[in-house]
């Protein structure tokens, strides 16, 4: 049973490579239209809500060979999501499946079940893979009071509203944690986040222009440039919620993804315009939330 879950590990750890830790908040949006200073929208497709359930899940049972679910954005409105189920010694049972949220019941109905079986070698690696089933149907739902999601599998009926719970990830010192977002060294980074924290405590808005690539959003509105920025700005102050999940935010193992690195819970978004080039690293602040008019 060891080499089992050894090789299920190795399997999963494929599918979380580009996978952060816990999720955020979603981003806020605008409270009202954008004052006269604003010279152009935001992108009207925000960030995908799925994005405040993505990680991994497991079902709370006391089986060494229990399933893990994988929950990841798709598009800008839907969900992937991986199950990975350990058989026997090197062989595992996947399904994979995709939707759009429905914001109101925060449920995924799917159409396109994908139901294999993998066969992994002595060195972890694929060796085969069989199709059982495609087009199967089922549904997924997200219960964010208690952090976990719920399966139900119409096909075979492998989960007949099955509980899986979140995965806190363990804490992790190293050096290169970001590397998937910028090629800064952890300790710098997490230095330097400090520093935007603490601005965006003290409502120090001439640093945060300083510090922001433009157009910069705020709630979901853009601003052109520097001058633009401060003078909306000048009105405003931070939300109750901005300022207690600012307070929270211990600038550490910060979560990650394609848009960006967040900050709180999606308070102020940062991203690296360097990454993946010959430059220095070059973090930037590209939007911030639950700003309110004084």
């Amino acid at each position: 049973m060891k080499k089992t879950a050894l090789l299920f590990v190795l399997s999963l750890t494929l599918l979380l490579a580009a996978c952060g830790s816990a999720a955020p908040a979603a981003q806020q949006p605008a409270a009202e239209e954008a004052q006269e200073i604003v010279v152009e929208e935001a992108p009207a497709d925000g960030q995908n809500p799925v994005m405040n359930f993505v990680g991994v899940y497991a079902p709370e049972i006391s089986s060494a060979a229990k399933p893990q679910m994988l929950v990841e954005c798709k598009g800008a409105d839907s969900a992937a999501v991986t199950v990975m189920w350990p058989v026997s010694n090197g062989e595992v049972s996947c399904w994979t499946m995709t939707g759009k949220l429905d914001l109101d019941s925060l449920t995924v109905d799917y159409t396109d079940g994908v139901h294999k079986t993998l066969v992994y070698g002595e060195d972890g690696k694929l060796a085969s893979e069989t199709g059982i089933y495609e087009n199967g149907k089922g549904s997924v739902s997200f219960h964010a009071e208690d952090n976990t999601v719920v399966w139900i599998d119409e096909q075979d009926h492998t989960a007949d509203e099955l509980i899986f719970a979140f995965v806190v990830p363990e804490a992790a010192d190293d050096p290169d944690f970001y590397s998937a977002f910028s090629a800064m060294e952890k300790g710098l980074l997490e230095s330097y986040a400090r520093d935007i924290r603490q601005a965006f405590l003290d409502e120090d808005w001439d640093f945060i222009a300083d510090l922001a690539h433009y157009p910069i959003l705020v709630n979901g509105a853009a601003y052109a440039d520097r001058d633009a920025f401060l003078a909306y700005m000048s009105g405003c102050t931070l939300s109750d919620t901005a300022r207690s999940e600012m307070e929270a935010e211990d600038c550490h193992d910060m979560f990650h993804n394609g848009q960006g690195l967040c900050m709180g819970a999606g308070q102020v978004w940062l991203l690296d315009y360097s990454y993946m080039s010959e430059n220095e690293p070059e973090l930037r602040i590209i939007s911030l939330n639950d700003i309110v008019e004084k």
